[in-house]
Formats: C-alpha cells, sequence, structure tokens
C-alpha cells in the first residue's frame, strides 16, 4: 500500500511503519504477525487518498475505523478519527 500510495501522491508519503511503542498496535515493533505504515495525508487529499485504497478493495468508507478481512489478513484503515487526521494509518495483520 505505501508503494501505491506514493505513487499516487507522487511523493514519499510514509510517515511511519514499526515502532517500539503502542503496545498492541499493528505498527508495534514485537508483533509478528502484523505490519503498519501510515500515510502523511490530510483534508481533501486524505479523501481521495483513501478512496483509492478503498476502491482497490471494492469498498466504500470516508472515515472512522475500518476493519476488512481478505484472504486470511486484516486490513485496517483509520482515517479522521483521534490522533488519525493528519495521516491515514494502514495495518495489516495475518488471521488465524
Amino acid at each position: 500500500f505505501g508503494y501505491h500510495a506514493n505513487e499516487y501522491l507522487d511523493r514519499y508519503a510514509i510517515s511511519s511503519q514499526k515502532r517500539t511503542w503502542n503496545v498492541g498496535s499493528d505498527h508495534y515493533n514485537l508483533q509478528l504477525n502484523s505490519y503498519a505504515v501510515d500515510i502523511a495525508t490530510n483534508g481533501e487529499e486524505g479523501d481521495r487518498v483513501l478512496k483509492y485504497l478503498m476502491d482497490k478493495f471494492g469498498e466504500t468508507f470516508t472515515g472512522g475505523l475500518k476493519n476488512i478481512y481478505r484472504g486470511g489478513y486484516r486490513f485496517q484503515f483509520i482515517w479522521k478519527y483521534p490522533d488519525h487526521y493528519d495521516h491515514i494509518h494502514i495495518g495489516v495483520k495475518k488471521t488465524y
């Protein structure tokens, strides 16, 4: 997703990936079955990026928190939600 966002925005847009804090988050570096990126964006640009990503899944979503389950993975999108107004969170977690 990061690659597609960078291509769509014509710039490097990833502002966060794995980190040592946020225990329980897909970002947490000891969370071995998940991964997350944040795409730095805001306002109407963020809305366009989110729509682009949702189109890839054949889904609609304009903001809040959305989980999509496909092929043994949970894809998590967070946008226009507390602490998520300057980036879109995309988490991916292997489900069993």
